[in-house]
């Protein structure tokens, strides 16, 4: 496969078809081979009587059933997790809520506010909008008619020597930003529920692949071992409404906290 096709196959927005090929094809392989391999190693093990290549054969062909079974939950739970969470993803940034959007981008245990996340709670919070989000968009412009992007009529703007801005103007600046709040309002109505839903699905997915790690096979073991392995150690550093990345603190690294000391100790 080309490299082009190959970073293609691999994106998460399309849930990582690649993966899943890969895993599926593993999957059946082990069906020929593990069976193959049991009955090799009988042979070499001086085991040719019939019943002893039945029993190597069916204990390869088990063998061969739970790998197709553990690569087949891992390739498809993978790949339904990858294209949910970048669905979730995108469907929040559509709701034009930073702090939302910001929520369902990090992960469970991460977020500040997980009860805000989900079907029920999107419903509750988009009905509670239609009216709110409308009617503060229409206060701002009408008490700041020079800040609106959009207005009927030319708006002055404030400083010495210009003139008073009259309530037709305000007006005129007000109803465009009602109707982009009321536009707000219903996409964060139809948003927030339908991102809940598939965070939802992408947690559901998380689940079932933690029981294929954890029950299908001494294979399953070792990969969850090395899953605990590569958990995040060091906290996140999240980006505030600035835009800015919040600054780590000394005890967040401990390898940072150890070179500080040895170079300015000093200071500490």
């Amino acid at each position: 496969m080309r490299p082009s096709g190959r970073s293609l196959g691999s994106l998460n927005m399309l849930g990582n078809p690649l993966g899943l090929v890969t895993s599926l094809y593993s999957g059946v392989t082990d069906v020929f081979k593990e069976p193959a391999k049991q009955l090799q190693s009988g042979r070499r093990a001086g085991r040719q009587s019939l019943v002893h290549m039945g029993q190597d054969l069916a204990r390869g062909l088990e063998r061969g059933a739970l790998s197709l079974l553990r690569h087949s939950v891992l390739g498809w739970s993978n790949t339904i997790s990858k294209a949910s969470s970048s669905a979730a993803r995108f469907i929040a940034y559509l709701s034009m809520d930073d702090i939302f959007a910001s929520e369902i981008s990090k992960a469970p245990e991460d977020r500040e506010e997980p009860h805000q996340i989900g079907l029920m709670p999107g419903l509750i919070v988009g009905i509670g909008s239609l009216a709110r989000v409308p009617a503060l968009a229409a206060e701002r412009a009408w008490n700041h008619p020079h800040l609106s992007p959009w207005v009927l009529f030319p708006v002055p703007v404030p400083g010495e020597g210009s003139r008073q801005v009259t309530g037709v103007q305000r007006l005129g600046a007000a109803l465009p930003a009602l109707l982009q709040g009321s536009v707000q309002a219903v996409v964060c109505l139809l948003a927030k529920p339908l991102a809940g839903v598939l965070d939802t699905i992408t947690q559901t997915s998380f689940s079932f692949q933690d029981a294929a790690l954890a029950y299908l096979g001494a294979q399953a073991k070792d990969a969850s071992a090395l899953r605990q392995r590569w958990q995040r150690v060091r906290p996140p550093r999240p980006f505030g409404p600035d835009k800015v990345s919040a600054c780590l603190p000394s005890h967040g690294s401990p390898r940072l906290h150890y070179r500080l000391l040895t170079l300015c100790p000093a200071a500490y």
